[in-house]
């Protein structure tokens, strides 16, 4: 999240800081001593030079990248598959009435000088982003009467495969679920409540949840590590976005 990439931005300045500020400190300067002409300086290893450090702006796409990846039609037990490498702009196109589910494998990306950040147009808010590698599944595309071609941008440097596949399709799990990052369950138990715990993976990260099932849609979340009850008439889809631990134990 940009608000992990801005703690750690200023993390690296602090040996600067320190350094600056002893060579700054009072008192005489120290004497300089000039080697004779006849002897050269030693010569300077390579290996021992200092690896410049990549620095990490919190910058997203404002625009679909100029990459179009068309990964075709989307149907009930007929996903689409899109694989690339760097930013792309993702299409599909959606046949029947049903949300989408984005699974993104982007583990072998690159930390560049930007994030790589999964968003689309019109979004305030991105699917998610982070520093190099990135990967999870996301709902999309849950209002009735959207229209059917739809697209995702993702700013990436090194190769990616998204899939994009119904919430039908999802297979179905009973009982306690546990695991780190952004996440769709499809959650096929018989109850009415969930026990749901998260710990955040560092400042700056937080937990939201949606869940559709029997009724309306419950939203909720925190920024601060939680252990609490929510009601959830089951059987019905849970999104998580995070990139925290999270366990989710479903109750009667």
């Amino acid at each position: 999240m940009a608000s992990i990439r801005i703690s750690r931005a200023s993390a690296s300045l602090v040996p600067l800081l320190l350094l600056v500020t002893a060579c700054g400190s009072g008192g005489a300067p120290a004497q300089q001593t000039v080697a004779p002409a006849s002897t050269p300086p030693a010569a300077t290893s390579e290996a021992a030079a200092p690896t410049p450090a990549v620095t990490v702006t919190p910058e997203r796409p404002t625009a679909a990248p100029a990459q179009r990846v068309d990964s075709g039609a989307v149907a009930e037990d007929a996903p689409a598959l899109a694989t690339g490498s760097g930013s792309a702009e993702v299409t599909y196109t959606r046949t029947g009435e049903f949300a989408v589910v984005i699974v993104l494998d982007c583990t072998a990306c690159a930390a560049g000088t930007s994030p790589t950040v999964l968003t689309g147009p019109g979004l305030m808010s991105p699917y998610d982003e982070g520093p190099g590698p990135l990967a999870g599944s996301y709902l999309m595309d849950v209002f009735e009467g959207s229209a059917p071609e739809q697209s995702v941008w993702l700013q990436a440097e090194g190769p990616w495969s998204i899939r994009f596949e119904s919430w039908n399709d999802i297979p179905a799990t009973t009982g306690p679920q546990s695991g780190t990052g952004s996440v769709v369950l499809h959650l096929a138990d018989q109850g009415t409540h969930a026990e749901v715990t998260w710990t955040p993976a560092g400042p700056g990260d937080g937990f939201s949840g949606r869940f559709f099932g029997q009724g309306d849609q419950l939203v909720f979340g925190n920024d601060e590590a939680f252990t609490e009850v929510v009601d959830v008439p089951m059987p019905g889809i849970l999104a998580i976005r995070t990139d925290g631990a999270w366990t989710v134990t479903p109750q009667a």
